[in-house]
């Protein structure tokens, strides 16, 4: 039996066993070959665990914005019902959580009853697509058929983002070449080719 160690530079992942009918030294050439077979394992093995880190990462990003969206959604109501700004609507919603001894993101099927809206609604489920550009804005068309809108490739770009949220299973896509889109750090991530 011969032992080739896996590594990546100074790390070591493990050792390669390699199993021989006879006990025999290996050659300068087979050494070399068993070693070039240890890296691609070590390759292969680092490349598994990148993988495996991504998809926990990414989890944890889409609970994370999942949360915000609900907590998001929270403020809204409480503002509005309340009348009341967003900063206000979330201390309260911070409040009762505490007071509960619950976390922010319980409450999503209690809001109806929390706000006093009618219960049974339907749940909207809302899709975004945001892109920044110029774009044209005002009242377009003739005298007979005037309205309001917004045109350009922007818009058309915002458009198909709304539409690929339903491919990658999102609600919210956006395009930034470069332009912070909010006051204060928002997660991320970048999508892969669709399917």
């Amino acid at each position: 039996m011969c032992a080739i160690p896996l590594r990546l530079r100074e790390l070591i992942l493990g050792c390669l066993n390699l199993f021989l009918a006879d006990s025999v030294a290996l050659s300068d050439g087979e050494i070399v070959l068993a070693q070039a077979l240890a890296d691609v394992a070590s390759i292969a093995i680092v490349q598994d665990q990148a993988t495996r880190q991504a998809a926990v990462r990414e989890g944890h990003l889409q609970h994370a914005l999942t949360s915000r969206i609900v907590i998001e959604q929270a403020k809204g109501m409480i503002a509005e019902r309340a009348r009341i700004d967003m900063d206000d609507a979330f201390n309260h919603l911070r409040a009762f959580a505490r007071d509960h001894n619950r976390g922010l993101t319980e409450f999503d099927a209690e809001l109806p009853e929390l706000t006093g809206i009618r219960r049974g609604l339907p749940k909207i489920q809302v899709r975004i697509g945001i892109a920044t550009g110029p774009v044209v804005v005002g009242n377009i068309g003739s005298e007979q058929t005037r309205s309001y809108t917004v045109i350009g490739d922007t818009v058309n770009v915002a458009s198909r983002l709304e539409g690929a949220c339903k491919i990658y299973g999102v609600r919210t896509l956006m395009r930034t070449p470069g332009v912070p889109l909010t006051a204060s750090p928002m997660a991320t991530s970048t999508l892969p080719q669709p399917p």
